[in-house]
Order: C-alpha cells, then sequence, then structure tokens
C-alpha cells in the first residue's frame, strides 16, 4: 500500500530523474521494463550513446540500499530517507477516543504529525561534474517550495508537496578522491497513512420533492374569508375607495363617501 512517505521519496526521485532526461544526462530505467537480456542490452547500448555524446552520464538513484544502486560510479545523485521529527500539529493517540451516547457523533482524525527529512547526495570525482549535480537538482527540487506528486502530470491546487533545505554537510572520500555534498530537505508535518482515494460520488444532475399527493403538486387549501363584525347605523368605518359591506345576516350595505360615516 501506497503512503505518503513513499509518494515523498519517489516524487523526489521522479523530478530529479526527470530533468537530468531532459537536460540529456540519463535515461528513464522504467523504458526497459520487463527485465530481460534484451532489454539490458538495449539499457547498456543507450547508455554508451550519452557516453559518447556528453563523455559521461549522470546516475538517478532512490532510496535503496548500497545493493540495489549498484557500483558507486560518478557522477550520481542519490536520494536517501533520513527520519522523522514530531510535527507541528495533532494530538497525542490517547486523547482523541470515540465517545458514545453524549449527544454527538465523534469522528476519527489522525493523530500526531511526522516532519519528513530527505537527503539528496551529489557525488562526483571532479569540480565540472559537481557543478552539473548541482543545476540538475536545484532545476529539479525547490529550495523552499513546492513539487507535484510523482503520480500527477502537473500541480495539483491542493496536495503538493511543501520542502526546505534545512542543512547541508559534505561527505569527502580523500583515499579516492570522491567529492559528496549532502542537502537535508525538511517536509513538515506528514500524515503517514495509506493512500485511500475518494469515493465516487454521482453529481447531482436533478432535484425532484416528492410530495404525498398523486400528481406530485402542492395544494394549499384557501382558507375562507373571516366574518364581518356586526354593523350597527351610526358606527364608523375607514374604507378605501368605496363600496359595501356585508352583514352577519347576508344583507349588502353601500358606504358612502363622507369619511365612511353609514
Amino acid at each position: 500500500m501506497v503512503n505518503s512517505q513513499e509518494i515523498i521519496e519517489r516524487s523526489i526521485y521522479v523530478a530529479l530523474l526527470n530533468m537530468a532526461i531532459k537536460l540529456g544526462y540519463t535515461i528513464n530505467p522504467e523504458d526497459y521494463l520487463p527485465t530481460s537480456e534484451a532489454n539490458a542490452k538495449r539499457f547498456q547500448e543507450d547508455l554508451k550513446k550519452i557516453t559518447d555524446d556528453k563523455g559521461f552520464y549522470v546516475g538517478i538513484f532512490g532510496v535503496g540500499n548500497n545493493h540495489s544502486r549498484g557500483i558507486k560510479e560518478t557522477p550520481r545523485i542519490v536520494v536517501d530517507s533520513e527520519g522523522f521529527y514530531p510535527g507541528d500539529i495533532g494530538l497525542p493517540k490517547q486523547v482523541i477516543e470515540k465517545e458514545e451516547g453524549i449527544g454527538y457523533t465523534a469522528t476519527e482524525v489522525a493523530f500526531e504529525t511526522l516532519s519528513q527529512y530527505m537527503n539528496i547526495r551529489l557525488c562526483a570525482h571532479s569540480a565540472e561534474h559537481m557543478r552539473l549535480l548541482h543545476q540538475i537538482m536545484f532545476w529539479a527540487v525547490p529550495q523552499r517550495g513546492y513539487l507535484k506528486p510523482y503520480d500527477e502530470p502537473k500541480f495539483l491546487f491542493t496536495g503538493n508537496i511543501f520542502l526546505r533545505i534545512v542543512n547541508f554537510y559534505n561527505m569527502p572520500d580523500l583515499d579516492n578522491g570522491l567529492m559528496e555534498k549532502v542537502y537535508q530537505f525538511e517536509v513538515q508535518d506528514c500524515l503517514l497513512e495509506g493512500n485511500t482515494p475518494p469515493e465516487v460520488i454521482t453529481p447531482i444532475k436533478d432535484i425532484s420533492v416528492l410530495l404525498e399527493n398523486a400528481d406530485y403538486t402542492m395544494k394549499v387549501p384557501k382558507e375562507p374569508d373571516p366574518p364581518l363584525p356586526p354593523i350597527n347605523k351610526g358606527s364608523y368605518f375607514k374604507v378605501r375607495g368605496g363600496g359595501f359591506l356585508k352583514t352577519n345576516s347576508g344583507q349588502k350595505i353601500k358606504i358612502i363617501e363622507n369619511n365612511g360615516r353609514l
């Protein structure tokens, strides 16, 4: 199951690989799958073409052990997962518990976040190669900014990876004349949970209200007019525009336009 930890590791690796391919210094290993004798031969032939053209090729390696990376040939860029520190948001696991029967429905939420630290190692035998490795890294991965997930064709409205450089140091191999510079990136407040895709929600195209009536129409009964109060001779009423008033006995009385006096 793919979780956020793997997404971050692979996103940095793919960004470096795509930049090196764009500059013409490497090839994509996935283009030579599945593993076979024919694909292995084609892989070596394509690497030789880059070496003949550029004089060398750049190896890009993701998170893995030393056996998966092969012989330490240079120049090369290696992505390495350093570790985790506690994040800045979230609550301890034992504090968030389900509560039953107290008037509300509890919601399951994530616990404490973790800040993930990733190393990008630049290995070279010459200053010329080291400059090229720096160019690939800083063109592919921002010093402080957003990186899109590796499985997305472009940046998302939300859900991109925010990272920044927090440290760097040298690890030279003086006996073999190897220069190695390590840049440490911090990805803040990660949730190490599975990448569960959202459920498919059917779009609402029509809203219909079903009423109890057979023809699905609302019939509001008309309220009867309230009875008029009894009218006695000499009573005063203010009636606009004149007209007739109906008494309790059904008698119609005409209103004289004289301040409503009957």
